[in-house]
């Protein structure tokens, strides 16, 4: 990989402009233009890439840290109202009926699928061939009715698959 290519997939990562990756580093967004287009970058330029390459990469470790805490309790809560609602249920002498998925809430519903299908968020991210990141973006509704469509219909199909090649 080129450093103009190791540049822009930091930028694309990181949904950052040539502006912003040009404040972080100290320098102009036209050096940062030059360098995406091939020009050599200073040493001096690389070690402050590295310092906002390792601030970005420390940033996301603990948002994923933290999602995976509120993903955990969000399950347990989950778990316990499903208990609550099985006993009350059992107590009135009725059948248990499974909470159906909001249509129009689609990052409940990926969030949804994934528990459903077993998965980890780290797992559900390498399945799309997208970052953790980008999956807590999904289940924190940003995204749209059409994209959370396509990523069930991605999620069930390959889940789906799993199920039949696994024995028993």
């Amino acid at each position: 990989m080129t450093s103009a290519e190791y540049i822009q997939n930091f930028r694309e990562q990181y949904h950052l402009s040539r502006n912003q990756l040009a404040f972080y580093t100290g320098c102009s967004a036209n050096l940062v233009a030059r360098l995406e287009n091939g020009a050599e970058p200073s040493r001096e330029w690389w070690d402050s890439f590295r310092d906002v390459y390792a601030r970005y990469d420390a940033q996301e470790a603990m948002q994923e840290e933290a999602f995976d805490f509120t993903n955990e309790v969000e399950m347990l809560v989950e778990e316990e109202e499903r208990r609550n609602l099985r006993e009350r249920a059992e107590a009135a002498g009725e059948k248990e009926e499974a909470p159906a998925l909001q249509a129009d809430d689609p990052a409940r519903s990926v969030r949804e699928a994934r528990r459903r299908h077993g998965l980890s968020s780290s797992e559900l991210a390498e399945l799309l061939g997208v970052s953790r990141s980008r999956v807590s973006q999904m289940e924190h509704g940003k995204i749209s009715g059409e994209q959370a469509a396509s990523i069930l219909a991605m999620i069930e199909r390959t889940c789906g698959k799993q199920e039949e090649i696994l024995p028993g």
